[in-house]
């Protein structure tokens, strides 16, 4: 009787897993697309410092910053 309750509960256990290892495949993909699709609609940056770091997006001169 209680081999049988264990035998049902690995069962269990392994279907878990199964969906837990699609669930997460599904996920992957769920993401790509979501990045792609954020991806698309970013605005690229428009300028870099000297340093390669993004300029702060403010009006003005550069001699002002010196």
């Amino acid at each position: 009787m209680l081999g049988d309750v264990f035998a049902e509960l690995r069962a269990l256990a392994a279907a878990l897993q199964e969906l837990d290892t699609f669930n997460q495949a599904l996920s992957e993909r769920a993401l790509t697309f979501v990045q792609a699709y954020l991806n698309t609609f970013a605005a690229p940056p428009t300028a870099y410092t000297r340093r390669g770091h993004l300029a702060p997006l403010e009006a003005g001169t550069h001699s002002e910053h010196a």
